[in-house]
């Protein structure tokens, strides 16, 4: 059985504090770690772990929330990043093949390249606030919600038939 586990930080060698009211942006990473669990209830350390891509996030700043979205059919699923720049973006990161791929080759690392990628931010006149936290809706796999560092919180409908959304 494989899992798969997604991990996105701050880069606090460029700053090293951030403050609710302000934006950061910068370069940063989210990278994909895949797991081979045989046995979930009874593996304690997973011992077979690979890096398996890494996406580059160009001006996101620090990486707040990931959530891989709970509806995802297989082979492919969406994961939404809150970054300090007020941003989400919206990945569609696996599909079989890819992962079928990487397997196979086993040398090089993926990076996840698209030319359109789904961001999402909130309108409103300050334009100074963090994405700190999203979480997809269980009765409705189209609505993604958001809580900023302004105490806002938003509602976004995500199209994920949207083909912007391109597999790696």
């Amino acid at each position: 059985t494989h899992q798969y586990l997604a991990v996105g930080c701050s880069r606090s060698s460029i700053i090293p504090k951030h403050f609710y009211d302000e934006t950061y942006s910068y370069k940063n990473y989210i990278q994909i770690w895949m797991f081979d669990l045989p046995n979930i209830k009874t593996t304690l350390c997973p011992t077979n772990h690979k890096l398996i891509c890494l996406i580059p996030i160009n001006d996101g700043g620090a990486i707040w929330t990931l959530k891989w979205s709970p509806s995802c059919s297989s082979p492919s699923a969406y994961l939404a990043a809150g970054t300090s720049s007020g941003s989400i973006y919206l990945y569609k990161i696996f599909s079989q093949q890819s992962v079928t791929s990487y397997q196979s080759t086993n040398t090089i690392i993926p990076f996840y390249k698209s030319s359109k990628i789904i961001r999402f931010l909130l309108n409103e006149p300050n334009n100074h606030t963090q994405c700190l936290a999203i979480d997809w809706s269980t009765h409705d796999p189209n609505r993604l919600v958001a809580s900023y560092s302004n105490g806002f919180i938003a509602l976004f409908h995500v199209n994920t038939n949207a083909k912007h959304l391109i597999e790696i």
